[in-house]
């Protein structure tokens, strides 16, 4: 699957290659459904099927020789670069318009020949051997970029475009560009550099990262969706290659992140039942979620699916991408505190992209609104409990077998205090009596630093009231941390019913927590969710139960002082 010359432009979705010669060639498969050409004696047929039954299944005459199609869900866009006479030409087929005429034609010169089709909503793309071209869904021309370097494919998402250009030394460069949907014309570059793909590996796939509800109409019935919010990782692009990796640029456009690059990860995949996936050797993409990715495993040296005679499509198949690259380097601890140590670094991911989307929504990229606010902070909320509990396994490994500096560290990434007293029980339990001191001091390090944090934002919320006002409205001071109140747990002092911020290691710090759980009340930060709390002589073991089983509290709990300061700055300026 290696090679050394330079890669021919394609259309993301098609079999391309692939399918050359043969009398039903796919011609787009994505999220939407597919689009399959069908070669008869005197003419063909497309099939444009729909995924999940979403609408009825349209078959048309195909006069002209399609060999490119993008699908989305409002219309299809289809290319004959050389059709059996006249001049290449694009045709638009709406699915759903309150105009009778929807549908157009267009014909392009010879030398603009498209290479490559994307479609999103608002906007539709052509990929030429000198420009990439934009038009409105109606058929007006909007927007022409000349091009440096060689092309080779395009990826559409709402609002977003990507291109990928190929360069004579094959250097792989990608441009993500922001599109202005309502007129369907490129406004300004998001990001752009090399794609950090494998050595002598070509691109066989690029798009962006599904929402939760498209990659739920992708999953096989047979299974259970899994649980995803649909705010992680909205807006990244992703790369996959000949060598079978995978790799995501985030939505800012900062850094690549491995998310599979072994072939043995997708033929261990489970894809069907029984030894299917210990056969494949390949995964065609169709799409990639947030917890999968989602595609047709190859066998042998096949790289896309077959269609021959008339075949029904083959059954998709998920791979989950737990993966983040670090597998391949190893590790000094053995497999299962490998597996831990990529579920601890996945996890974190999580709470970086879910970060990021609230950062979107509340500086005003998205529509802003109480509840989307609220969505968005119970997700970081979660994404942080989930990598707490990543990160308490690791400390009772490291506690376990005597790595008392592992241990130190994997606590410093811990985000909440009810995960560092837990982890301060934990060394407690193995008698690791130096950890555990140095655990107490990291905890009340960060119980000043919230007092702080707090104290700053009484400051800025009294600023605003009295801006609004016109009259100085002075902060509650700054109160003293009572003696005794350590790693153990004690009242917060700052009188606004604050669940304790302390580790909760003793009986009347878990008796609160329950109480307030069983109450439902919101004042301050209150426990949204119900708290499973074991008592102390269960052992620190059924502690970790316990916070498995969701001792949640809110976003604003402890651990998040400096993330919720700012996004209490942001939110006040926006209201000023």
């Amino acid at each position: 699957f290696l090679h050394d010359e330079l890669q021919a432009a394609f259309s993301v979705g098609g079999a391309g290659a692939a399918d050359a010669g043969r009398r039903h060639r796919l011609l787009c498969w994505n999220r939407v459904g597919t689009v399959v050409s069908h070669a008869e004696r005197t003419h063909s047929t497309l099939e444009i099927s729909f995924a999940g039954g979403a609408r009825s299944d349209v078959r048309v005459k195909d006069h002209y020789g399609y060999t490119l199609a993008a699908l989305e869900s409002h219309g299809a866009l289809l290319a004959a670069p050389r059709p059996p006479s006249g001049a290449p030409l694009l045709t638009f087929r709406a699915f759903a318009s309150w105009a009778k005429n929807a549908d157009w034609t267009l014909r392009l010169p010879l030398e603009h020949a498209p290479l490559a089709l994307a479609l999103a909503a608002g906007f539709c793309a052509t990929l030429t051997p000198r420009a990439l071209l934009l038009l409105s869904p109606a058929g007006l021309r909007t927007d022409v970029l000349p091009l440096a370097a060689r092309p080779l494919t395009l990826a559409a998402a709402p609002a977003r475009l990507a291109l990928v250009t190929i360069a004579l030394g094959g250097t792989y460069t990608f441009t993500i560009f922001c599109v202005d949907s309502t007129h369907a014309e490129l406004t300004r570059v998001l990001a752009s550099g090399p794609l950090p793909l494998s050595p002598r590996a070509q691109l066989a796939w690029v798009g962006f990262r599904q929402s939760a509800q498209q990659s739920r109409q992708q999953r096989p019935t047979a299974e259970e969706p899994a649980q995803e919010s649909g705010l992680a990782f909205a807006g990244e692009l992703l790369a996959y290659d000949s060598a079978a990796r995978l790799v995501a640029l985030d939505a800012r456009g900062e850094r690549w992140r491995v998310l599979f690059e072994d072939l043995r990860a997708v033929a261990g995949a489970v894809g069907g039942g029984g030894n299917a996936g210990e056969k494949a050797r390949w995964l065609w993409v169709v799409g990639v979620g947030e917890e999968d990715a989602v595609g047709v495993l190859c066998r042998g040296r096949e790289r896309a699916p077959s269609l021959a005679g008339g075949a029904a499509r083959p059954l998709l198949s998920r791979v989950p991408l737990r993966g983040t690259g670090v597998s391949a380097f190893g590790s000094c601890n053995g497999g299962e505190v490998q597996a831990g140590e990529e579920a601890l670094l996945h996890a974190r991911e999580v709470v970086r992209a879910r970060a990021a989307a609230l950062e979107a929504i509340l500086a005003g990229g998205e529509a802003r609104d109480e509840l989307s606010e609220l969505d968005a902070l119970d997700a970081v909320a979660e994404a942080e409990l989930a990598a707490d509990k990543c990160a308490l396994r690791l400390v009772e490994e490291a506690c376990r077998t005597n790595r008392g500096a592992r241990a130190l560290e994997i606590v410093q990434r811990l985000t909440r205090a009810t995960s560092i007293g837990l982890a301060h029980k934990l060394a407690t339990h193995y008698k690791q009596a130096a950890l555990a001191d140095r655990i107490a001091r990291l905890a009340a390090a960060r119980r000043a630093q919230e007092l702080r944090a707090k104290h700053a934002i009484n400051m800025a919320s009294a600023a605003a009231a009295g801006s609004r006002s016109g009259k100085r409205v002075l902060a509650p001071p700054l109160q003293k941390r009572t003696r005794g109140s350590d790693v153990r747990g004690s009242s917060d002092g700052d009188g606004d019913g604050d669940r304790d911020g302390g580790g909760d290691c003793d009986v009347k710090a878990h008796e609160k927590v329950r109480s307030k759980a069983n109450s439902g009340g919101r004042g301050g930060n209150s426990v949204r969710r119900g708290a499973k709390v074991c008592d102390d002589d269960v052992g620190a073991d059924a502690d970790v139960r316990a916070f498995d089983g969701g001792a949640h509290e809110d976003i604003g709990g402890d651990g998040t002082a400096l993330s919720r300061l700012n996004t209490m700055k942001r939110r006040l300026a926006s209201k000023a």
